[in-house]
């Protein structure tokens, strides 16, 4: 309920509150890893991007999926942005060294599909068995929905969100709202599908 709320109060955010609100955000990322982003846990290598688009394209996610709670009533969306994306920063140094420190020289810091998806496909059994599970009731729930399906295959595909956004012509706060819808659908034909099975 919370969620939808949440939601709800970012679908209320006109096309300029999101301009500035990026603007903000896109300067404090550079002004916080200012020269940092050459080498190290915040360079395009190690995070398959630009930093500036993967913390601000992040952070953004993790409000609209509900991992990181907007608390509207205490902080403008601006603001909880940036707690959330001073959050990653550290949370992505503190991999970094641990992944130094086991001898890892690539740090995965996204796999889109599975990761993004996992929690649609509630069961005991391998990886791949899930990731298959997951795909078939994913395409079985937006089946019919063209946009959906695009998305989908999209993300299926390993692209990234900026990507995904440019090839299809869309915004990323469109973008997110689909993850979103296609997350609903496929676990309420998840749930169906378990409630058949009982």
């Amino acid at each position: 309920m919370k969620h939808k709320k949440v939601l709800e109060k970012l679908d209320e955010l006109t096309d300029e509150d999101w301009l500035v609100c990026l603007e903000i955000c896109r300067n404090h990322i550079k002004t916080k890893l200012y020269n940092r982003t050459k080498i190290g846990a915040h360079c395009s290598e190690t995070l398959g991007m630009d930093a500036v688009d993967y913390y601000v394209g992040e952070a953004i996610e993790k409000i609209y999926t509900g991992v990181w709670e907007w608390k509207f009533e205490q902080f403008s969306i601006t603001d909880q942005l940036i707690r959330v994306i001073n959050s990653m920063i550290s949370e992505q140094v503190r991999k970094y060294k641990k992944a130094k420190e086991n001898n890892q020289t690539k740090i995965v810091s996204k796999e889109p599909d599975f990761h993004l998806f996992q929690e649609v496909v509630d069961i005991e059994s391998s990886e791949e068995e899930i990731y298959k599970n997951q795909v078939d009731l994913i395409f079985a729930a937006i089946e019919g929905d063209d946009f959906l399906e695009s998305i989908f295959l999209a993300i299926h595909d390993g692209n990234d969100y900026s990507e995904i956004v440019e090839k299809l012509g869309i915004s990323k706060t469109k973008l997110y709202r689909a993850i979103e819808s296609i997350k609903t659908k496929s676990k309420t034909m998840a749930a169906k599908t378990l409630g058949d099975d009982k």
